[in-house]
């Protein structure tokens, strides 16, 4: 059996089982709903490949999964409008003329991006908003860590910002 293959297939079914999942269950966080798909997969994956040597299972479960978690890591982009595909969306709908950097600033506006992240941080639990403030949950903090402890990681003084 080639694993590559095998994996790569796998892979697909789960890209298209979170597309389903995605338009017909409202989940909090498409991701979450990713991560339930990967584990009923890898789940169901292990069952069917029982006469498979060990070794292979393994493979084939290392090539999905590595696929399936780069996958994750496009998700905010996926979800949301980021400001580079605005900007080149709309510099091709421009065509050969092109655009002026004017028309660029007018697309690029502070609610459609820092506030579409705003939101999605609400939605996602990472931050709470109370009247007009907004504080960071604890799932934001351990989220914040990882970034907190890369940039100490990779030398850098100054975090955010």
């Amino acid at each position: 059996m080639n694993s590559l293959i095998v994996g790569a297939a796998i892979f697909i079914m789960i890209v298209c089982a979170h597309l389903v999942s995605w338009r017909l269950i409202n989940f909090k966080s498409p991701a979450k709903g990713l991560i339930i798909i990967l584990a009923g997969v890898m789940t169901l994956s292990l069952f069917l490949l029982l006469r498979e040597p060990l070794i292979t299972v393994a493979y084939i479960n290392l090539i999905f999964v590595s696929l399936t978690l780069a996958y994750l890591l496009t998700m905010p982009a996926i979800e949301s409008d980021s400001p580079s595909s605005v900007i080149l969306l709309h510099i091709e709908r421009c065509g050969e003329k092109g655009c002026t950097i004017d028309d660029l600033q007018a697309i690029v506006t502070d609610d459609r991006f820092v506030g579409e992240r705003i939101r999605g941080m609400v939605k996602q639990g990472l931050i709470r908003k109370s009247g007009t403030d907004y504080a960071i949950t604890d799932s934001g903090r351990h989220f914040l860590r990882f970034f907190v402890f890369y940039h100490i990681a990779a030398g850098r003084a100054h975090v955010g910002g």
